[in-house]
Protein backbone atom coordinates (compact mmCIF):
# COMPACT_ATOMS: atom_id res chain seq x y z
CA UNK A 1 0.00 0.00 0.00
CA UNK A 2 2.53 2.80 0.87
CA UNK A 3 4.47 1.51 -2.03
CA UNK A 4 1.68 2.07 -4.34
CA UNK A 5 1.29 6.01 -2.73
CA UNK A 6 5.39 6.49 -3.31
CA UNK A 7 4.93 6.14 -6.56
CA UNK A 8 2.76 8.65 -7.49
CA UNK A 9 5.20 11.10 -5.26
CA UNK A 10 8.39 9.78 -7.38
CA UNK A 11 6.55 10.79 -10.63
CA UNK A 12 5.55 14.45 -9.37
CA UNK A 13 8.63 14.78 -7.97
CA UNK A 14 10.12 13.78 -11.53
CA UNK A 15 8.08 16.05 -13.44
CA UNK A 16 8.99 19.05 -11.29
CA UNK A 17 12.49 18.57 -11.88
CA UNK A 18 12.44 18.18 -15.43
CA UNK A 19 10.33 21.13 -15.49
CA UNK A 20 13.22 23.11 -13.78
CA UNK A 21 15.59 21.61 -16.37
CA UNK A 22 13.68 22.72 -18.95
CA UNK A 23 13.39 26.25 -18.01
CA UNK A 24 16.83 26.34 -17.03
CA UNK A 25 17.78 24.95 -20.41
CA UNK A 26 15.74 27.69 -22.32
CA UNK A 27 16.25 30.32 -20.33
CA UNK A 28 19.85 31.09 -18.44
CA UNK A 29 22.64 32.55 -19.59
CA UNK A 30 25.98 32.20 -17.10
CA UNK A 31 28.69 34.31 -17.00
CA UNK A 32 32.00 33.25 -18.85
CA UNK A 33 30.85 30.70 -21.02
CA UNK A 34 30.93 31.24 -24.94
CA UNK A 35 27.36 32.38 -26.04
CA UNK A 36 26.62 33.53 -29.73
CA UNK A 37 26.06 36.86 -29.61
CA UNK A 38 22.67 36.52 -31.55
CA UNK A 39 20.80 33.80 -32.26
CA UNK A 40 22.48 31.48 -35.13
CA UNK A 41 20.66 29.94 -38.13
CA UNK A 42 20.60 26.22 -37.56
CA UNK A 43 22.60 25.79 -40.54
CA UNK A 44 25.48 28.07 -38.64
CA UNK A 45 25.56 25.87 -35.03
CA UNK A 46 28.50 23.34 -34.83
CA UNK A 47 27.52 19.48 -34.56
CA UNK A 48 29.21 18.36 -31.27
CA UNK A 49 28.34 15.02 -31.47
CA UNK A 50 31.37 14.24 -32.32
CA UNK A 51 33.13 16.13 -30.52
CA UNK A 52 31.28 14.99 -27.27
CA UNK A 53 32.03 11.25 -28.46
CA UNK A 54 35.47 11.70 -28.49
CA UNK A 55 35.72 12.76 -25.16
CA UNK A 56 33.36 9.63 -23.95
CA UNK A 57 35.41 7.39 -25.78
CA UNK A 58 38.57 8.64 -24.38
CA UNK A 59 36.66 8.79 -20.73
CA UNK A 60 37.87 12.22 -20.12
CA UNK A 61 37.10 13.91 -16.69
CA UNK A 62 36.62 17.13 -17.93
CA UNK A 63 33.73 19.67 -18.09
CA UNK A 64 31.68 19.79 -20.85
CA UNK A 65 31.62 23.40 -20.70
CA UNK A 66 35.49 23.42 -20.67
CA UNK A 67 35.62 20.91 -23.86
CA UNK A 68 33.15 23.65 -25.51
CA UNK A 69 35.29 26.56 -24.53
CA UNK A 70 38.86 25.15 -25.18
CA UNK A 71 37.64 25.04 -29.07
CA UNK A 72 36.90 27.52 -31.23
CA UNK A 73 33.17 26.91 -33.12
CA UNK A 74 29.51 28.23 -33.22
CA UNK A 75 28.01 26.85 -30.24
CA UNK A 76 23.86 27.54 -29.66
CA UNK A 77 22.68 28.98 -26.23
CA UNK A 78 20.88 26.15 -26.27
CA UNK A 79 24.20 23.38 -26.33
CA UNK A 80 25.59 25.81 -23.70
CA UNK A 81 23.22 25.36 -21.36
CA UNK A 82 23.02 21.66 -21.84
CA UNK A 83 26.23 21.88 -21.25
CA UNK A 84 26.48 23.57 -17.86
CA UNK A 85 22.97 21.46 -16.78
CA UNK A 86 24.88 18.23 -17.41
CA UNK A 87 28.19 19.46 -15.72
CA UNK A 88 26.42 21.11 -12.44
CA UNK A 89 24.05 17.30 -12.54
CA UNK A 90 27.29 15.64 -12.63
CA UNK A 91 29.25 17.42 -10.13
CA UNK A 92 26.75 17.03 -7.56
CA UNK A 93 26.49 13.60 -8.05
CA UNK A 94 30.52 13.14 -7.78
CA UNK A 95 29.64 14.79 -4.56
CA UNK A 96 26.98 13.41 -2.87
CA UNK A 97 26.07 10.00 -4.60
CA UNK A 98 28.45 8.26 -1.84
CA UNK A 99 29.74 5.91 -4.46
CA UNK A 100 33.60 4.32 -4.43
CA UNK A 101 35.16 7.38 -6.24
CA UNK A 102 36.99 5.60 -9.33
CA UNK A 103 32.90 4.06 -9.54
CA UNK A 104 31.40 7.36 -9.82
CA UNK A 105 34.50 9.39 -12.32
CA UNK A 106 33.22 6.82 -14.64
CA UNK A 107 29.26 7.20 -14.23
CA UNK A 108 30.09 10.87 -14.13
CA UNK A 109 31.40 11.07 -17.40
CA UNK A 110 27.81 10.56 -18.56
CA UNK A 111 27.90 14.70 -18.57
CA UNK A 112 29.22 14.24 -22.40
CA UNK A 113 25.99 11.81 -23.20
CA UNK A 114 23.27 13.53 -20.80
CA UNK A 115 24.52 17.27 -22.77
CA UNK A 116 24.01 15.89 -26.13
CA UNK A 117 20.87 14.46 -25.65
CA UNK A 118 19.58 17.48 -23.88
CA UNK A 119 20.45 19.79 -26.00
CA UNK A 120 18.07 17.30 -28.39
CA UNK A 121 15.29 16.53 -26.27
CA UNK A 122 15.48 18.80 -23.61
CA UNK A 123 14.53 17.29 -19.91
CA UNK A 124 13.02 13.98 -21.57
CA UNK A 125 16.86 13.39 -21.68
CA UNK A 126 16.43 12.11 -18.40
CA UNK A 127 13.60 9.32 -19.19
CA UNK A 128 12.59 6.80 -16.32
CA UNK A 129 14.80 3.59 -17.37
CA UNK A 130 17.97 6.33 -17.07
CA UNK A 131 16.81 7.72 -14.14
CA UNK A 132 16.16 4.55 -12.52
CA UNK A 133 19.41 3.23 -13.04
CA UNK A 134 21.00 5.84 -11.78
CA UNK A 135 18.79 5.42 -8.39
CA UNK A 136 20.10 1.85 -8.69
CA UNK A 137 23.65 2.84 -8.18
CA UNK A 138 23.00 3.30 -4.35
CA UNK A 139 22.88 -0.19 -3.69
CA UNK A 140 26.48 -0.21 -4.56
CA UNK A 141 27.75 1.48 -1.96
CA UNK A 142 30.24 0.43 -0.06
CA UNK A 143 31.87 -1.00 -2.96
CA UNK A 144 35.78 -1.07 -3.50
CA UNK A 145 37.94 -1.61 -6.26
CA UNK A 146 39.52 -4.76 -4.51
CA UNK A 147 40.98 -6.57 -7.94
CA UNK A 148 38.28 -8.90 -6.65
CA UNK A 149 36.02 -11.11 -8.62
CA UNK A 150 33.19 -9.15 -7.15
CA UNK A 151 35.07 -5.90 -7.82
CA UNK A 152 35.46 -6.84 -11.61
CA UNK A 153 32.29 -7.68 -12.23
CA UNK A 154 31.01 -4.50 -11.29
CA UNK A 155 33.83 -2.59 -13.55
CA UNK A 156 32.86 -5.09 -16.20
CA UNK A 157 29.40 -3.55 -16.45
CA UNK A 158 30.62 0.15 -16.56
CA UNK A 159 32.64 -0.97 -19.24
CA UNK A 160 29.78 -2.27 -21.17
CA UNK A 161 28.40 1.18 -20.46
CA UNK A 162 31.27 2.71 -22.10
CA UNK A 163 30.32 0.52 -25.00
CA UNK A 164 26.54 1.39 -25.22
CA UNK A 165 26.91 5.27 -24.91
CA UNK A 166 29.39 4.77 -27.87
CA UNK A 167 26.91 3.35 -29.71
CA UNK A 168 24.42 5.67 -29.33
CA UNK A 169 26.82 8.35 -30.36
CA UNK A 170 27.74 6.73 -33.13
CA UNK A 171 23.71 5.66 -34.06
CA UNK A 172 22.15 9.44 -33.01
CA UNK A 173 19.59 7.76 -30.83
CA UNK A 174 19.07 6.77 -26.93
CA UNK A 175 18.39 2.89 -27.69
CA UNK A 176 21.66 1.78 -26.91
CA UNK A 177 21.97 3.09 -23.59
CA UNK A 178 18.16 2.80 -22.85
CA UNK A 179 19.05 -1.01 -23.27
CA UNK A 180 21.75 -0.98 -21.40
CA UNK A 181 20.07 0.26 -18.20
CA UNK A 182 17.22 -2.19 -18.79
CA UNK A 183 19.78 -4.87 -18.83
CA UNK A 184 21.48 -3.46 -15.70
CA UNK A 185 18.53 -3.36 -13.46
CA UNK A 186 17.19 -6.89 -14.92
CA UNK A 187 20.50 -8.45 -14.01
CA UNK A 188 20.05 -6.70 -10.39
CA UNK A 189 16.59 -8.17 -10.26
CA UNK A 190 18.35 -11.65 -10.66
CA UNK A 191 20.93 -10.99 -7.92
CA UNK A 192 18.82 -9.68 -5.28
CA UNK A 193 16.25 -12.57 -6.34
CA UNK A 194 19.58 -14.93 -6.01
CA UNK A 195 20.55 -13.20 -2.67
CA UNK A 196 17.17 -13.29 -0.80
CA UNK A 197 16.88 -17.53 -1.60
CA UNK A 198 20.90 -17.65 0.24
CA UNK A 199 19.67 -15.79 3.26
CA UNK A 200 16.35 -17.64 3.36
CA UNK A 201 18.14 -20.72 3.56
CA UNK A 202 20.75 -19.67 5.83
CA UNK A 203 18.23 -18.92 8.11
CA UNK A 204 16.61 -21.95 7.81
CA UNK A 205 19.56 -23.71 8.67
CA UNK A 206 20.47 -21.60 11.20
CA UNK A 207 16.74 -22.16 12.73
CA UNK A 208 16.99 -25.82 12.15
CA UNK A 209 20.41 -25.63 14.25
CA UNK A 210 19.02 -23.60 17.27
CA UNK A 211 15.49 -25.79 17.27
CA UNK A 212 18.30 -28.86 17.31
CA UNK A 213 20.01 -27.68 20.03
CA UNK A 214 16.81 -26.73 21.77
CA UNK A 215 15.64 -30.46 21.65
CA UNK A 216 18.95 -31.94 23.06
CA UNK A 217 19.04 -29.31 26.23
CA UNK A 218 15.15 -29.90 26.76
CA UNK A 219 16.04 -33.93 26.76
CA UNK A 220 19.00 -34.20 28.40
CA UNK A 221 16.73 -32.03 31.24
CA UNK A 222 13.74 -33.91 31.16
CA UNK A 223 15.90 -37.31 31.53
CA UNK A 224 17.76 -35.74 34.21
CA UNK A 225 14.57 -34.96 36.08
CA UNK A 226 13.51 -38.37 35.47
CA UNK A 227 16.82 -40.27 36.99
CA UNK A 228 17.06 -37.72 39.89
CA UNK A 229 16.87 -39.99 42.78
CA UNK A 230 16.01 -43.12 41.35
CA UNK A 231 18.21 -46.25 41.66
CA UNK A 232 17.54 -48.33 37.80
CA UNK A 233 19.66 -51.62 36.92
CA UNK A 234 22.72 -50.37 34.60
CA UNK A 235 20.94 -51.70 31.82
CA UNK A 236 18.06 -49.87 32.18
CA UNK A 237 19.92 -46.55 32.17
CA UNK A 238 22.61 -47.65 29.60
CA UNK A 239 19.20 -47.81 27.63
CA UNK A 240 17.83 -44.24 28.65
CA UNK A 241 20.98 -42.23 27.88
CA UNK A 242 21.96 -44.32 24.31
CA UNK A 243 19.11 -44.71 22.66
CA UNK A 244 15.75 -42.81 24.68
CA UNK A 245 17.70 -39.95 24.95
CA UNK A 246 17.86 -39.68 21.39
CA UNK A 247 13.75 -40.65 20.65
CA UNK A 248 13.32 -37.83 23.11
CA UNK A 249 15.27 -35.72 21.30
CA UNK A 250 13.71 -36.37 18.09
CA UNK A 251 10.21 -36.01 18.83
CA UNK A 252 10.72 -32.54 20.95
CA UNK A 253 12.60 -31.66 17.96
CA UNK A 254 9.55 -32.68 15.74
CA UNK A 255 6.59 -31.36 17.58
CA UNK A 256 7.94 -29.70 20.65
CA UNK A 257 7.16 -30.27 24.30
CA UNK A 258 3.96 -30.07 24.24
CA UNK A 259 3.67 -32.53 21.14
CA UNK A 260 2.02 -36.08 21.46
CA UNK A 261 5.03 -38.02 20.83
CA UNK A 262 7.20 -36.44 22.97
CA UNK A 263 4.09 -35.92 25.56
CA UNK A 264 4.72 -39.86 25.50
CA UNK A 265 8.19 -41.09 25.46
CA UNK A 266 7.88 -38.38 28.70
CA UNK A 267 5.17 -39.99 30.39
CA UNK A 268 7.05 -43.34 29.97
CA UNK A 269 9.98 -41.45 31.68
CA UNK A 270 7.85 -40.62 34.60
CA UNK A 271 6.47 -43.56 35.25
CA UNK A 272 9.34 -46.08 35.04
CA UNK A 273 9.61 -48.67 37.95
CA UNK A 274 9.27 -52.53 37.64
CA UNK A 275 7.05 -53.84 35.28
CA UNK A 276 6.11 -50.68 34.07
CA UNK A 277 9.47 -50.05 32.71
CA UNK A 278 9.17 -53.32 30.43
CA UNK A 279 5.56 -52.43 29.21
CA UNK A 280 6.71 -48.82 28.02
CA UNK A 281 9.88 -50.10 25.81
CA UNK A 282 7.74 -53.24 24.46
CA UNK A 283 4.34 -50.87 22.95
CA UNK A 284 6.82 -48.01 21.93
CA UNK A 285 10.22 -49.08 20.88
CA UNK A 286 9.99 -53.15 20.75
CA UNK A 287 12.42 -54.39 17.98
CA UNK A 288 14.37 -51.17 17.84
CA UNK A 289 17.42 -52.65 19.02
CA UNK A 290 18.42 -56.00 20.48
CA UNK A 291 18.57 -54.22 24.33
CA UNK A 292 15.01 -53.23 23.88
CA UNK A 293 14.02 -56.67 22.81
CA UNK A 294 15.91 -58.44 25.73
CA UNK A 295 14.39 -56.20 27.77
CA UNK A 296 10.96 -56.87 26.93
CA UNK A 297 11.48 -60.34 26.79
CA UNK A 298 12.63 -60.40 30.04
Amino acid sequence: MSQNRQKPQGSASRKAVSGQIGDVLSGIRVPDLPYPAGKLAPESVSDWRPLLSSCWAEQRDERVTHVIRSVHLDWSSMQINAAYVADRIMDVFLKTSGLHPELARRVARLRFYLAWRMNLEGADAFSDTLTDWLDSLQEWRGWSDSGGRSSRVLLDQIDALVIAVSSSFESGEAAPVEEFCRQWQQDAEKRNAQTGKLRQRLLETEQGAARQRRADQTARALIGRALQGRTLPPAITTFILDYWYRLLKQAIWASGVEGEAAAMVQSCLSGWSGSAIRRCLTRTVIGCTPLVSKLAID
